[in-house]
């Protein structure tokens, strides 16, 4: 049995925050923090119990993503050249 929907307001009655040179996290309440180990590393994850948001570094292969980069660049370049050429056809 879970807590949502129990509560529609929450009230601050008191509050003394001092934050000197601070930096800002991600907090998720109620949080489950789940690790794994894929291929020698160990990856970490945290996830809302309510919301199911989902954070973590997610194990990736790195040449697939430069490949991703490359592919995407070379493609937006060559419809840029396009572009340019259909648009100067018209002068």
């Amino acid at each position: 049995m879970t807590n949502c929907g129990k509560y529609d307001t929450v009230t601050c009655e008191d509050s003394a925050v001092q934050i000197q040179n601070g930096t800002a996290k991600y907090a998720l309440y109620p949080v489950w923090v789940l690790n794994t180990k894929w291929k020698g590393e160990t990856y970490s994850f945290a996830m809302n119990g309510q919301t199911g948001k989902f954070v973590g570094n997610l194990p990736e292969n790195k040449n697939l993503v430069y490949l991703y980069y490359v592919v995407v660049t070379i493609l937006g370049s060559i419809l840029a050249y396009i572009v340019i050429l259909i648009m100067s056809w018209g002068k």
